[in-house]
């Protein structure tokens, strides 16, 4: 999982670029920390594919955590790449 917080993290990075990708991150900057721009980007995503990461939690808005759901759809979307 990954989460507020980490910092100098290679994963954190990727999801950096991944979330660049997605339009969902415009500040678009790779640091590996996972501060707040990161956290705000990860809770766009989440919004972005509501009906597959928070419906099941019955949550409207993103949390900015990167548990298992989550995840699972930004593996979804790499796999059809």
């Amino acid at each position: 999982d990954l989460y507020f917080g980490i910092r100098n993290s290679q994963e954190v990075r990727c999801l950096q670029e991944f979330l660049k990708t997605e339009g969902v991150y415009p500040e678009g900057l790779v640091t590996g920390n996972f501060l707040s721009l990161t956290r705000t980007a990860v809770a766009r995503f989440q919004e972005k594919y509501s009906s597959d990461i928070l419906a099941a939690f019955g949550l409207q808005q993103g949390t900015g955590y990167v548990g298992e759901m989550t995840r699972a759809k930004i593996n979804q979307l790499l796999n059809n790449l």
